[in-house]
């Protein structure tokens, strides 16, 4: 219960919906730079793989598309050539909230045990579907629109943040 209160406080789902990438790090929108071809930028490249939660998309006319679901920080910095900067939750809290739990033995005892690893949460107990606009008492993780800067969706076909499309 404690992590289900605290987490959205901090965290918001950002969702791409129908995207033909195979992982949110794909995922970018298009920005013109000065004196150079437009670049393809994604908001999303350092996020955690375990902080991503993707799901076949339900529209029939779409190949091969998945929803995408990306645990971020609600805050959001502007840094000065990309727009908005996006923050995610570090891997030893991702860790804390979905790893197993496990028994050890406490050292130099035979009988005494304690409990280590993380909560064991799955990570759709934390998932609801309801947008910031429309909350709801039960929700934890509340929607929106995942970032793009108002520019069309672009796919990084390169192993850096930025490509030229």
């Amino acid at each position: 219960m404690f992590y289900q209160q605290l987490l959205g406080k901090v965290f918001r789902l950002d969702v791409f919906f129908q995207q033909p990438a195979a992982k949110p790090t794909q995922v970018g929108s298009f920005f013109d730079k000065p004196y150079t071809a437009s670049a393809c930028h994604s908001y999303y490249y350092t996020s955690p793989q375990d902080s991503w939660l993707l799901y076949p998309s339900l529209n029939p006319t779409v190949n091969n598309a998945l929803d995408m679901f990306i645990i971020t920080a609600i805050k959001k910095t502007k840094p000065s050539e990309w727009g908005m900067d996006l923050s995610f939750p570090s891997q030893s809290l991702l860790d804390d909230l979905f790893m197993a739990p496990e028994k050890e033995r406490v050292p130099g005892t035979t009988d005494d045990y304690r409990i280590s690893g993380g909560a064991g949460f799955a990570r759709d107990q934390f998932y609801t579907f309801n947008w910031e606009s429309d909350p709801q008492p039960y929700d934890v993780l509340l929607l929106r629109p995942a970032e793009k800067n108002g520019k069309p969706v672009c796919i990084l076909k390169c192993k850096t943040n930025n490509c030229v499309p």
